[in-house]
């Protein structure tokens, strides 16, 4: 790539909306952009389009972004036209927030709202239940706290050696203001067991 040409950006993700907010953000930045739906459609436009960075969803209909991050990672770029070294970034948290960081200080990020927690929700690869009323599923904001607790949310997420690409999308159970629960890692006193999860 000559200083004149734009890099090429591939972009794999199934919400419509999602992929519009990136394509329009990015191609406004002059970048020359690809984008697949799913993860067999970008698998072949890796091996085919041989793009310059790579941002995919984690939660795709068809595999997830692990899934997709591991099969560029495992290849050999020669059996297969896959090219490890492909950089990739993970867009995390399906009914939260996705963001992505693209480097050299920018960061795009896509709000969305919380989820009311009403029996059982789907966020992202949990299933996170409850009988309690008035709670909601929501991504970490800055300077949460678990309820009753001094300790940050952030920290108690580096604490338990989660990812950070997995950080901004990790749902946490809330009542009003308060953090309730992370599910895998914590529940607030007086709340143990009120939240049940699974991954």
């Amino acid at each position: 790539m000559t200083g004149d040409d734009a890099a090429t950006i591939l972009v794999v993700e199934d919400d419509a909306a999602t992929r519009t907010f990136l394509a329009d953000n990015l191609t406004a930045d002059g970048y020359e952009l690809l984008v697949a739906e799913n993860a067999q459609h970008g698998l072949r436009l890796l091996e085919t389009k041989f793009p310059d960075l790579v941002l995919v969803d984690i939660g795709l209909p068809d595999a997830s972004g692990f899934e997709v991050l591991r099969r560029v990672r495992e290849a050999d770029g020669i059996a297969s036209r896959l090219d490890p070294s492909t950089p990739l970034v993970l867009l995390t948290g399906r009914d939260g927030t996705k963001s992505a960081d693209l480097g050299a200080g920018i960061r795009a990020v896509r709000e969305y709202g919380t989820l009311r927690l009403e029996g059982s929700v789907e966020w992202g690869p949990w299933t996170i239940a409850s009988e309690h009323t008035g709670l909601e599923v929501r991504a970490r904001r800055p300077g949460d706290r678990l309820a009753g607790r001094r300790k940050k949310v952030q920290d108690l997420l580096v604490d338990a050696k989660v990812p950070q690409a997995e950080r901004d999308g990790w749902p946490l159970v809330v009542c009003g203001d308060e953090v309730v629960a992370v599910p895998g890692i914590a529940e607030a006193p007086g709340w143990e067991g009120a939240v049940t999860w699974k991954r």
